[in-house]
């Protein structure tokens, strides 16, 4: 804003308002612009104690773009569950009444409170996703008003998403499961740090394009945005490394994995310090399972590759007992990281992981899972 008469009617309410009345005056306003003529949606974000901290001092924008805590974005205006949201405002509401007592909030009350372990829930299916921007645009309205350049640029990618791209997201998100819900909010908060940052260093801020989002996923050419690793290990927690199995599985007979050849065994022992462990006799534990090792995800997936599989059809389906395509240099290419988005630590053909396929092994795989398709019944 370049004129204080430009500033929304909340800021003259609350710089008016005496230290006991500031939370209930934003609470309120949140309120009263959900149940306007300008809302997103006819819900209002929930006033947590960090944002109220936030507004009363003006901090639009945390100090790293992977700061999901602070500041005005996405991911500090979602509510997740139904019961999430009921435990956040229960929270609220007990902290609102303790700020307006007339000796305020005092240090035990935060402990009690635990305000620095909000209870949050992200965003998992397309009706998440929805309520989530829908909360975003009313905090982006409320605070910052119907004219500035983030709700200006804001309301259009919004109506795109309820009128155009619904039946695709809902493919995308809740189908094929590729991206994610959190994946479409962190675009939209970089975008809003890099908006501000701009504003704090004194340089000419581009107008954010939020609908470039939607239209990289309708031309199948969306990049995955890095995820801060808090956040990673929510959305992918087989990520994590594999644990060691218990000491009484691991001291069993070996049967089964004895059998396994030389690199699969080589692979487990080193991630998990035991050779050979088993489950019961004749059954492999899980820590000797193909799929034992480190979750690998492809961060830069091939979007046409990625669409080749239909959401409803699993690889190992597809492919049966063949072979799947080879590389230039003769390597059998691994489809489930270069088509699916991951694999394991220990794949048979993890060498041809993290590599960039050329045009002519790309065309290879892509009619050999045409072929494929077209061989399998209906």
């Amino acid at each position: 804003m370049e004129e204080e008469q430009d500033l929304p009617e909340f800021w003259f309410q609350f710089s008016a308002a005496t230290k006991k009345q500031e939370f209930s005056v934003l609470r309120d306003y949140l309120e009263l612009y959900a149940r306007s003529e300008h809302a997103f949606i006819a819900v209002s974000p929930i006033l947590s104690p960090k944002l109220h901290a936030d507004l009363a001092t003006v901090t639009f924008a945390g100090d790293h773009h992977d700061d999901l805590k602070t500041g005005i974005q996405p991911f500090v205006a979602m509510d997740g569950s139904e019961e999430y949201r009921a435990a956040a405002m229960d929270l609220a509401r007990s902290y609102g009444l303790l700020y307006e007592r007339d000796h305020g909030v005092s240090l035990s009350d935060l402990a009690q409170l635990k305000v620095s372990k909000e209870l949050r829930s992200y965003p998992s299916t397309f009706y998440d996703l929805d309520r989530s921007l829908g909360l975003f645009g009313n905090l982006l309205g409320a605070v910052l008003g119907n004219v500035h350049p983030l709700t200006v640029a804001y309301r259009p990618f919004w109506d795109s998403f309820r009128k155009r791209y619904q039946t695709r997201l809902i493919t995308e998100i809740d189908g094929r499961k590729f991206i994610k819900a959190v994946h479409i909010l962190r675009s939209v908060q970089l975008q809003c740090y890099d908006w501000f940052e701009a504003k704090r260093t004194r340089t000419p801020p581009d107008t954010p394009n939020f609908q470039t989002i939607w239209k990289q996923i309708g031309l199948n050419s969306y990049n995955l945005p890095t995820l801060p690793p808090s956040l990673y290990f929510q959305v992918y927690p087989k990520a994590n490394l594999i644990r060691p199995p218990p000491a009484d599985q691991a001291s069993k007979t070996p049967s089964l994995a004895s059998t396994e050849d030389a690199s699969t065994t080589s692979t487990i022992s080193t991630l998990t310090g035991v050779t050979g462990a088993t489950g019961p006799t004749g059954l492999l534990s899980r820590t000797t399972t193909p799929r034992a090792g480190a979750m690998v995800v492809n961060e830069n997936p091939d979007p046409h590759l990625v669409s080749l599989i239909p959401f409803n059809k699993k690889l190992k389906d597809i492919m049966g007992n063949t072979q799947s395509p080879s590389t230039d240099t003769g390597e059998t290419i691994c489809l489930s990281y270069h088509a699916k988005g991951g694999c394991f630590t220990n794949c048979r053909r993890k060498s041809t992981h993290g590599i960039t396929l050329s045009l002519a092994e790309k065309g290879r795989v892509e009619n050999y899972i045409a072929d494929r398709l077209t061989k399998m019944e209906p």
